[in-house]
């Protein structure tokens, strides 16, 4: 597998490689990744993370390229099939070095529209990107909207398959009564407060200024419900002038006292805070399908959020959550309030989202469809085939 941003740097698209890959490692399936070496200055190096083989080479995106040829040379063989995680400006020398030592080569799109870099718009480099995309074996969509962007290009409708994240519903999951007032207690929250929050980079494409101006809605339309009201933000500043922006923004509207920035939480951190947390909001626009609302639906939360590419494949209206128009400040008020008010109704919504988390996005469940729509490790032995040609049911994914 290859992720183009891997810890220790932030990446949604490598949590879920990695989630995929520990999931898929339990099914027989050997998983290994190739990521550019974020880590020291060698041109290579090896790691674990959460129990895969983590292959470091190269650096910047060019530089990553030339490394992985040069790993593929010696290591080849050890593979069957490369799975690009995302994209980046060398992504189509990756696709050509794949398709050059003979591997399977499975893409899976991970953000934007049609419109998107992702389909090769734009640059000089777009021919190249958009013929890399004709030498690619299978597809990954991840959201609706990146299925019909990858069928507006032509590419044969059995070569793109709709395939969402996947989340890990053991960890995801409701938390009980005591560790809610433990939490509260050593935050120093009231008892009977509402906890919503907003996870993800503190940054301009997450749109957290727009949460801020609901806030300050709620507290000049609805004072009774913002004297319960709290905002946890969590997630590490990843852009300082939108990050100082947010911070100014929370302290002109007089919101310093009931928004709360966590920074950075790791995975089982913030697998806890969402079991305890009330309410999921959530300001996102570039995204393909918004892990964070995925953890938030096992975890049995209710959404609001500003619709956007991917959001409603997870929120369905009036079931688990709302979807109002981007931007539309006073209407995700509005809806806001509603679940702030409504014991019942937050109760029924986030039922229906944990019932829906483990039936559609278990990674589980994500890593099954995986093994027989795309790796075709469940098909049937073809008839007349020599057993000894047959892929071995422990195929390495590179």
């Amino acid at each position: 597998m290859i992720c183009f941003v891997f810890p220790p740097r932030f990446s949604g698209a490598a949590v879920q490689a990695l989630s995929l890959a520990t999931a898929l490692r339990e099914r027989g399936v050997i998983c290994e990744f190739a990521v550019p070496n974020f880590l020291d200055r060698r041109l290579y190096s090896r790691t674990l993370e959460h129990g895969t083989l983590v292959h470091r080479v190269g650096r910047g995106p060019w530089t990553f390229a030339v490394a992985l040829f040069a790993f593929l040379v010696f290591g080849s063989r050890r593979f069957s099939t490369l799975h690009i995680h995302g994209f980046c400006k060398s992504q189509f020398v990756c696709v050509a070095v794949g398709k050059l030592f003979g591997l399977r080569v499975v893409q899976k799109m991970t953000k934007g529209g049609a419109e998107n870099s992702e389909f090769g718009d734009g640059g000089v480099l777009a021919p190249l990107r958009r013929l890399a995309l004709r030498l690619i074996n299978d597809f990954i969509a991840i959201s609706s909207p990146l299925r019909r962007g990858l069928l507006s290009l032509a590419l044969p409708h059995s070569h793109v398959h709709l395939i969402p994240n996947g989340v890990d519903v053991q960890r995801f999951a409701p938390r009980s009564a005591g560790d809610r007032r433990e939490m509260s207690s050593t935050k120093d929250l009231p008892a009977d407060s509402i906890l919503l929050l907003c996870t993800g980079v503190i940054d301009k494409r997450k749109n957290q200024h727009l949460i801020l101006a609901a806030l300050a809605e709620l507290r000049l339309r609805y004072v009774n419900l913002w004297e319960r009201t709290y905002l946890l933000l969590a997630g590490p500043f990843h852009n300082s002038i939108y990050s100082d922006r947010i911070i100014r923004q929370a302290g002109e509207l007089r919101l310093r006292g009931r928004v709360k920035f966590l920074g950075s939480l790791p995975q089982d951190e913030l697998a806890v805070l969402n079991g305890l947390c009330d309410i999921c909001v959530f300001a996102g626009n570039n995204e393909g399908l918004p892990n964070v609302l995925l953890e938030a639906k096992a975890a049995g939360k209710p959404i609001i959020a500003f619709r956007a590419d991917g959001v409603e494949d997870i929120v369905r209206e009036g079931i688990d959550g709302h979807v109002v128009d981007f931007g539309d400040v006073a209407a995700f008020t509005r809806k806001l309030s509603e679940l702030i008010e409504d014991n019942g109704l937050r109760y029924r919504f986030g039922q229906n989202a944990r019932l829906d988390a483990l039936e559609r996005f278990s990674i589980e469940r994500i890593a099954d469809r995986y093994m027989r729509e795309v790796y075709r490790l469940d098909e049937k032995e073809p008839a007349g085939r020599p057993a000894d040609e047959l892929a071995p049911r422990r195929t390495k994914i590179g």
